[in-house]
C-alpha cells in the first residue's frame, strides 16, 4: 500500500511518529495540500481505542482513513454485507452528500474492496454498492468517486427487506428484541399488523441503538396513532420518546454529517403525504396511518408504498437531499 501511494505522490511517510498526540500511523501522506493518515486495521481492537485515535488525528487537522483487513469483509449477497458494532466504527462519510462507505484491503491478493452507499437493514446486515479493484489498477482518489446504487435498485432491495421482515419466522426472542415484542403485545399490536411506514430506511441509522423497526414502531404507536387529522406534534416529542434509543454523535467521528434518523424518518412520511412540516420542529397529520388486519394486506401495502410514487408519476422513490 505504501509503494502504491508513493507512485501517486512523493510526499508519503511510512509509520512516522506524531509527537503532539503520541501516535504512529501506518502511513502519513500529503495530498492536495491536505494531511491524510492511512490506518490499516487487520486485528480486532476496542471501539474506544479506534475512536480515540480518530479524534486525536482530527484535532490536528489530519484526515484519518481507516482501511480494514479482508478478514472483516463478509459478503452475504450481491448487495449485502455483514456488519457489527466494530465494523460500523469504520464507516466514512466525508460530508453530508458523500455516501457512507467502508474500505477493505487484502495484502495477499492486493485487492481493494469499497462498500459504499451503505444502508443498515439489521444489526448484522447492510445493503451496499460493492466495488472490487486490483490496487495497481486504481488511483487513491478514485476510491472516493465511485458510483452509488440507483434509485430503482434501492427500491427493489428494500421491498425484499420489508417482505423478509413480515415473513421471518419468529422463534424464541432474547434481549431487546424480546422486550420490543412484549411492548407490541401490551399495546395489542403485532408485526403482521404494523403499517407500512414502519421499517423504512434511513442513512443515519448508525446513530440508533435499536433496529429500524423498533424505534419507528414506537413513533407510530405512541405519537402518530393517537392523533387525528389536522393535529400537530413536535420533533422534540419523538426525541424524548426515543432518548434511550440514540447514540451520542461522538460515537462515530468518521461520519461528518448532521443527518438525524428521526428527521429522516419524518421526511419519509412527508414524502408519502402522511405529514406536512408546519415549522422547523413541528409536523401536522394529513391523513390517518392505518394498521393492517392480516399479513396478506400488510404485504400488499408494503409493496404499494414503495412503488406508488415511482410507478405512477415516474419520479424516484428515494428521498435525496432533504432527508438523505
Amino acid at each position: 500500500m505504501y509503494y502504491w501511494l508513493k507512485q501517486q505522490t512523493s510526499n508519503v511517510l511510512l509509520e512516522p511518529y506524531i509527537r503532539e498526540i503520541n501516535q504512529r500511523p501506518d502511513i502519513l501522506m500529503y495530498l492536495n495540500k491536505r494531511k491524510i493518515v492511512i490506518e490499516f486495521q487487520c486485528a480486532t481492537t476496542s471501539v474506544s481505542e479506534i475512536r480515540t485515535r480518530t479524534i486525536s488525528y482530527q484535532s490536528l487537522g489530519i484526515k484519518p482513513i481507516w482501511i480494514m483487513g479482508a478478514m472483516f469483509f463478509k459478503r452475504i449477497g450481491p448487495n449485502y454485507i455483514k456488519i457489527s458494532p466494530f465494523i460500523l466504527q469504520f464507516i466514512h462519510q466525508f460530508h453530508s452528500t458523500f455516501p457512507p462507505s467502508l474500505y477493505f484491503y487484502c495484502p495477499k491478493s492486493k485487492q481493494v474492496v469499497v462498500a459504499n452507499d451503505i444502508l443498515i437493514c439489521t444489526p448484522q446486515k447492510a445493503i451496499a454498492k460493492l466495488h472490487f479493484f486490483k490496487i495497481n489498477q486504481v488511483s487513491f482518489s478514485a476510491l472516493f468517486k465511485l458510483s452509488t446504487l440507483k434509485d430503482v435498485e434501492k427500491r427493489l432491495l428494500w421491498k425484499r427487506e420489508k417482505k423478509r421482515f413480515r415473513m421471518k419466522p419468529r422463534g424464541r426472542a432474547y434481549g431487546k428484541e424480546r422486550e420490543w415484542l412484549q411492548w407490541l403485545y401490551l399495546r395489542k399490536t403485532h408485526i403482521e399488523t404494523l403499517p407500512s411506514i414502519v421499517y423504512l430506511p434511513v442513512q443515519s441509522q448508525h446513530k440508533m441503538i435499536t433496529p429500524l423497526w423498533n424505534w419507528q414502531s414506537r413513533i407510530y404507536v405512541d405519537i402518530l396513532a393517537p392523533l387525528h387529522v389536522g393535529e400537530v406534534f413536535s420533533v422534540q416529542s419523538c426525541e424524548f420518546l426515543l432518548q434511550n434509543h440514540q447514540r451520542m454523535t461522538k460515537h462515530h467521528p468518521l461520519i461528518e454529517s448532521s443527518r438525524h434518523p428521526i428527521h429522516e424518518y419524518l421526511q419519509w412520511l412527508v414524502y408519502f403525504n402522511y405529514l406536512m412540516k408546519v415549522s422547523r420542529h413541528h409536523y401536522k397529520i394529513l391523513k390517518i396511518i392505518k394498521s393492517y388486519h392480516n399479513i396478506e394486506h400488510a404485504l400488499a401495502g408494503d409493496q404499494l408504498l414503495l412503488a406508488d410514487r415511482a410507478d405512477r408519476t415516474g419520479k424516484p422513490i428515494w428521498i435525496e437531499e432533504k432527508s438523505w
